[in-house]
């Protein structure tokens, strides 16, 4: 299963959700929930020029899948973090981030 199906939840690795209710809900029209969401006008016009060229049903499923795949960005860099963190001996320590300062501000010896 695909971070994005994990971020929209699909269930048992099925896409089509088709184990909860055959013929009734699938994935993508899963239970939802209405809500209001402020955005910038010139965003806001280009999310609806991508639904006029069709690359979209609608505003709300752009926005559903741009969230899908925000979460599906989070959830990879935080497996990303947690692996790179597990091969270098975990978190960095106290001395490690003061020299690291020090790197940064070019006076490290």
């Amino acid at each position: 299963m695909s971070s994005i199906e994990d971020a929209l939840g699909f269930e048992n690795g099925d896409p089509l959700n088709r184990s909860r209710r055959p013929g009734r809900n699938n994935g993508m029209h899963a239970r939802k929930k209405k809500i209001a969401v402020s955005i910038a006008a010139p965003l806001l016009r280009r999310v609806q020029a991508a639904v006029s060229r069709k690359r979209a049903k609608s505003v709300s499923a752009y926005v559903e899948h741009a969230v899908a795949a925000q979460l599906a960005a989070e959830t990879s860099f935080d497996e990303l973090l947690a692996d790179a963190l597990a091969q270098t001996g975990g978190p960095p320590t106290r001395s490690e981030r003061a020299l690291a300062r020090r790197l940064l501000r070019g006076v490290a010896a």
